[in-house]
């Protein structure tokens, strides 16, 4: 016959409980995601397989896709002028950024 749960084993099953759900939530993003700071131009969530995207044009820039998002572009450029940098970081299973071509630094 089982022993009978005391208070303390159902304390210690309920925090065990609340501890894996913690750690379970915080490891999936909430949302995909496209953030940018700096100078990216257009936006990278309205461009199109037509568009020309700058990451770091004429002032430092970033620009960050995760959580399964999507970027498209014909062009894209990190760093166009002199001076400027440009980051881009994708990140996270089915994010992509789709371009047919990348231009690193090109004044």
């Amino acid at each position: 016959m089982p022993a009978t749960p005391t208070p303390r084993t159902r304390t210690h099953a309920a925090l065990a409980t609340a501890i894996c759900l913690a750690v379970a939530s915080a490891a999936v993003p909430a949302h995909a995601d496209i953030t940018t700071t700096g100078d990216v131009e257009p936006d990278p969530a309205t461009s199109t397989s037509t568009t020309t995207l700058y990451v770091g044009n004429t002032a430092d820039g970033t620009m960050t896709v995760n959580g399964g998002s999507a970027v498209n572009s014909q062009n894209g450029y990190l760093g166009y002028s002199v001076g400027t940098t440009g980051i881009a970081t994708i990140t996270g299973t089915g994010s992509t950024w789709r371009s047919t071509s990348v231009n690193i630094g090109v004044s």
